[in-house]
C-alpha cells in the first residue's frame, strides 16, 4: 500500500467520523440539555444501584415514552447502559465509565436552544439578512476552549453540529458547494456564496475551524478534508430536515402538549422539512437501495406469460418519485415486459400521506413522461386505498406493491385480536410512544404489526409487496461504533415524531406471524455494526 493511500485512508476516516459526530450532536444536544436541566445526571451519578427507568421518569416529571426514548440515544453514544426489560417495566439505567468521564463536559450542551433557534433562522440568513449579532451570543462557547482530549473533541464536534450542517446543506443546495470543487485549489470570491459579506466571513469562519476551508484575499478555498465533506453532505440533509423537532425535545420531555401533528394532513408540518426529508430519501434510494431492490423487482417483469404479470406497480409512500421512476426505466430497458409496454403499458401510481410528497411524486413522474396516477393513500390503511384505487380505474389486487421506509411511519392503533395474539412474547427492547407521550407496550406494538401486515394480504396475495424498510439495532451494537454511524440520529428522529422503528428480526416474524412467506431478501448497512440497519423484502401471502 503506498503513502499516498494510506494518508488519503486516514483522511477518508477522520471526515467521516467528523460528520458522524457533527450528526450525533444534532441528534442528542437537545435531549442532553433537556436532562440535565432536570437534574437526570445527578440523579444517576449519586445512585448507587441502577435506576428503574420508570420511576426515574416519574420521579423528575418525564413523560414515560419519551424519556425511554432519550435514555436510549444516550445508550447509544455509551454514556448510559440500559438494562433488564422494557416490556414489564423493569428496565433499568445507570451510567457507564465514558457516561461518568463525559458529565464534566454537561454544561456544554446548555446552549443547545439557542443555537438551535439561530440556525433554524440560517436560510434567511444565507440569503443577505444580517443575523450575526444574534448568531454570535449563539456561538458555541466550546471552541477554543474546550480540553483536547478525546471526549473533549467529541463534546465540541457535538456542539457544532447543527451549525456546520445547516451551513454546508445551505451550500450545497445552492451549488457553491459543486463550484469550490470544480476548482480544486483556486479561491472563490466570497461574494459569490451569499450577497452580504458578514454572512460569507461567518461561514468561512465555521468551515475553517473544522479544517475543511483555507481563506485568503476575500476568498475561500476547500481543504482535501473539504472536499470530501462537501461530496458527503447530503448526509446532513436528514437531521437538518428535522431541527424543529429538536429544538421541541424539552417540550416532548416534560412538556404537557400533544404532537398530534407529525400525522396532520390538512396542516403544513412543522416537525419536519418535509421537502428536505424527501430529497434525503430519494439519495439513500439511488445510493444504497436500488440495485438490491431492482435485483428483487425486475425478474418479476420477466415471468411468461406477460399476462399473468402485475398491470400496475403502486408505491405507498412514494416520496419524489425516485423509485417508481428508476423502476420504471429500469422495467422498460432491461425486462422482457419492457419491450411490450404498447401491448402490456405498466401503470405507476404514487400513494402519498403527505401532500408536498404527492406533488413532488406527480411533477417527477410527469415530468419523465411516465404513464402515472397519484392518489392519498396511508399505509395503515390498506382497505382505504384499495378503495382509493378502484376510484381511480386501479385494480389493487393486480398491482405489485412497494414501500420504502413508511411502515414503520404509520399511526399507530391498538390491536383488535388480543385473544388470538394473548400468548404472542415480544422481542423488541426499542421503546415506542404515544404523541401524548406515553409509553406502547412492545408486545403491543408487534401485535399492531402482525394485523398490518393481515390487512395488507387481500392486496398482495397475486404479486405480494416489496418493502424497504429501515430498522433499530442493539443500542451496545451502535455505542461500539460510535463516530461510525447515525444510527442515533435516526432514532431519535423516528422516536421523537412518534415513528415506530423495530428490530430486522422482528419485523420479520411478525410477517411470518401474519401468513407471508418471503420470496427474496436483502440486508443494507450491517456489516458495520453487526446488524442490518435496512432490509428488502418480498413477501407474499402463504397460499393454502
Amino acid at each position: 500500500m503506498s503513502l499516498e493511500t494510506s494518508e488519503a485512508e486516514k483522511t477518508e476516516a477522520k471526515v467521516a467520523k467528523t460528520i458522524c459526530h457533527h450528526i450525533d450532536g444534532i441528534a442528542i444536544g437537545s435531549t442532553v440539555q433537556a436532562l440535565e436541566r432536570h437534574n437526570v445526571f445527578d440523579r444517576l451519578k449519586k445512585a448507587r444501584a441502577p435506576w428503574n427507568v420508570n420511576r426515574l421518569a416519574n420521579d423528575v416529571g418525564a413523560r414515560e415514552g419519551y424519556f425511554h426514548i432519550a435514555l436510549r440515544l444516550l445508550t447509544h453514544q455509551g454514556f448510559l447502559r440500559l438494562s433488564g426489560n422494557i416490556d414489564n417495566n423493569r428496565q433499568e439505567v445507570s451510567l457507564t465509565d465514558a457516561g461518568i468521564a463525559w458529565l464534566r463536559f454537561v454544561d456544554y450542551y446548555q446552549q443547545i436552544p439557542s443555537l438551535l433557534a439561530s440556525v433554524l433562522e440560517l436560510r434567511s440568513f444565507f440569503s443577505g439578512s444580517d443575523l450575526r449579532r444574534r448568531l454570535e451570543t449563539a456561538l458555541p462557547r466550546v471552541t477554543g476552549c474546550m480540553d483536547t482530549s478525546p471526549i473533549g473533541r467529541r463534546v465540541a464536534l457535538h456542539i457544532n453540529g447543527a451549525l456546520v450542517a445547516v451551513i454546508m446543506t445551505e451550500l450545497y443546495m445552492k451549488g457553491f458547494l459543486e463550484k469550490l470543487i470544480s476548482r480544486e485549489d483556486q479561491f472563490v470570491p466570497f461574494d459569490q456564496t451569499t450577497i452580504h459579506p458578514i454572512v460569507s466571513t461567518f461561514m468561512a469562519d465555521i468551515l475553517k475551524a473544522q479544517g475543511w476551508a483555507d481563506t485568503q484575499k476575500g476568498g475561500l478555498r476547500l481543504t482535501d478534508s473539504g472536499t470530501l465533506a462537501a461530496l458527503w453532505t447530503p448526509q446532513y440533509f436528514y437531521p437538518v430536515s428535522y431541527l424543529s423537532t429538536f429544538r421541541n425535545v424539552h417540550e416532548l420531555l416534560f412538556g404537557t402538549g400533544h404532537n398530534d401533528e407529525t400525522h396532520d394532513t390538512k396542516t403544513n408540518e412543522t416537525h419536519v422539512d418535509r421537502n428536505l426529508d424527501i430529497k434525503f430519501s430519494g439519495l439513500v434510494f439511488q445510493r444504497t437501495c436500488r440495485q438490491p431492490f431492482l435485483d428483487i423487482v425486475l425478474p418479476i417483469f420477466n415471468r411468461e406469460p406477460l399476462s399473468e404479470q402485475p398491470a400496475s406497480i403502486v408505491d405507498t409512500g412514494s416520496g419524489d418519485g425516485t423509485l417508481l421512476k428508476e423502476l420504471f426505466w429500469a422495467v422498460k430497458t432491461q425486462t422482457r415486459r419492457g419491450r411490450f409496454l404498447e401491448s402490456y403499458p405498466l401503470l405507476l401510481v404514487g400513494a402519498e400521506y403527505n401532500r408536498v410528497a404527492r406533488a413532488s411524486t406527480k411533477a417527477a413522474l410527469e415530468a419523465a413522461g411516465i404513464p402515472n396516477k397519484t392518489v392519498f393513500g396511508d399505509i395503515g390503511d390498506p382497505i382505504g386505498l384499495s378503495r382509493t384505487l378502484l376510484d381511480n380505474g386501479v385494480d389493487p389486487t393486480n398491482a405489485l406493491h412497494v414501500s420504502k421506509s413508511v411502515i414503520h411511519n404509520r399511526t399507530y392503533k391498538n390491536p383488535e385480536q388480543t385473544e388470538r395474539l394473548a400468548d404472542w412474547k415480544p422481542l423488541s427492547q426499542s421503546p415506542f410512544t404515544l404523541p401524548h407521550g406515553s409509553l406502547i407496550r412492545s408486545r403491543d406494538m408487534e401485535c399492531n404489526l402482525i394485523e398490518l401486515f393481515e390487512n395488507w394480504a387481500p392486496l398482495t396475495k397475486k404479486h405480494g409487496m416489496v418493502v424497504i424498510e429501515a430498522h433499530t439495532v442493539d443500542p451496545e451494537l451502535v455505542s461500539n461504533h460510535v463516530g461510525q454511524n447515525i444510527i442515533t440520529c435516526i432514532d431519535a428522529t423516528h422516536g421523537y415524531s412518534n415513528q415506530y422503528l423495530i428490530e430486522s428480526e422482528v419485523f420479520e416474524r411478525a410477517a411470518q406471524a401474519a401468513g407471508y412467506e418471503c420470496l427474496a431478501y436483502r440486508e443494507i448497512g450491517g456489516k458495520l455494526i453487526g446488524g442490518p440497519t435496512m432490509t428488502i423484502n418480498h413477501f407474499i401471502p402463504q397460499r393454502a
